[in-house]
């Protein structure tokens, strides 16, 4: 880790380990909206995904990988999780060690950004109990064992926003080949209630849930020796997804923009603006317009293929069903699970 990185972390870490009352009511607190509000299935995974397409400089494409390893000397499981995004800033870190502060967050207030309400990150930590972070300059984690380790019982450290230094010896040897210094990595080190190998299957099962992601274009699943590659390629209105380069599906895409009315009678903006921004992010309070995609699964031929099972997605899929025999997605005001 560079040195100016390095102080930055310290700093962040002498003001937010302070082991006092108000410590373990905010520890308390976190464990608590990770527990009711961000436990949601596969929510894990769409954050990661969500972040990854955020992070996209000049829209250029986003690669990313899955892949899972097991340590035999800890007898755990580790998810490695990469993308080609833009590396961390010193305010993305500010964040991320942070419990949701829109204020931080340029992409609250972004409308080509999806992330919603600005506390999805903590999704991990439903997961995994240490989560390293090496990013550019950055190299830190978030780490459960590294507070229990301190004898003091009595009090709790809210250590999912406590970053940690990482020395040399901090993360597995056998995960050190899966850092590349022109990504950005997450290590996630799993619970061992957390069958990981699921979430990937998931993925391979459901490509379609890429759809309507702006930048991400292929997602790399690693699991022992087996390698899938999934690409989602656009020609013209048709998407076309493939896997380790053979084709699987086409869906045909259209995009409808709508202009929100400023009128009286229906006060839209007045209401968006009397939601809390956690409910609602400034990006939708402050738009001028909207827009609604359709998605409809086609043939070889060009022929429509009735699916009345897709949920409804706000860039990622919801739990919402609505029947329609196509996909939709837009800008919904959605709850903090994102499910629905």
């Amino acid at each position: 880790m560079f040195k100016k990185q390095r102080e930055h972390i310290q700093d962040l870490y002498t003001r937010k380990a302070k082991n006092d009352e108000n410590s373990t009511t905010l520890a308390r607190t976190l464990e608590l909206n990770i527990l009711t509000g961000l436990k949601g299935e596969h929510k894990f995974i769409f954050e990661l995904l969500q972040n990854s397409d955020d992070s996209a400089n000049d829209d250029n494409p986003i690669e990313t990988s899955f892949i899972v390893k097991n340590i035999k000397s800890n007898n755990r499981n580790y998810l490695v999780f990469t993308h080609t995004g833009t590396f961390f800033s010193d305010t993305d870190v500010e964040k991320i060690c942070d419990n949701g502060q829109q204020s931080f967050q340029d992409k609250s207030r972004n409308k080509r950004k999806i992330g919603y309400k600005g506390i999805g990150f903590k999704a991990v930590f439903s997961v995994a109990d240490c989560v390293h972070i090496i990013s550019g300059g950055y190299n830190f984690r978030f780490d459960r064992n590294y507070f229990l380790q301190r004898n003091e019982p009595k009090k709790a450290y809210p250590w999912q926003i406590i970053p940690v230094p990482n020395e040399s010896d901090d993360i597995p040897q056998e995960l050190k080949e899966f850092i590349q210094t022109d990504r950005v990595v997450f290590i996630l080190q799993i619970k061992p209630d957390i069958q990981i190998e699921n979430e990937l299957e998931y993925i391979k099962s459901n490509q379609s849930l890429l759809l309507f992601l702006r930048n991400v274009k292929s997602v790399t699943l690693v699991n022992k020796e087996i390698t899938v590659k999934i690409d989602v390629v656009k020609e013209d209105k048709i998407k076309k997804i493939f896997m380790n380069g053979k084709f699987v599906e086409a869906w045909f895409m259209h995009e409808y923009i709508f202009d929100i009315p400023a009128s009286p009678t229906y006060n839209i903006r007045g209401f968006l603006n009397s939601l809390e921004d956690s409910e609602c992010p400034q990006r939708l309070k402050t738009a001028q317009d909207t827009q609604i995609t359709f998605a409809a699964q086609i043939d070889t031929n060009g022929n429509i293929i009735s699916n009345d099972k897709g949920p409804l997605f706000c860039y990622l899929p919801t739990q919402v069903k609505c029947g329609f025999p196509y996909l939709v997605n837009g800008d919904f005001l959605l709850n903090p699970e994102r499910t629905r």
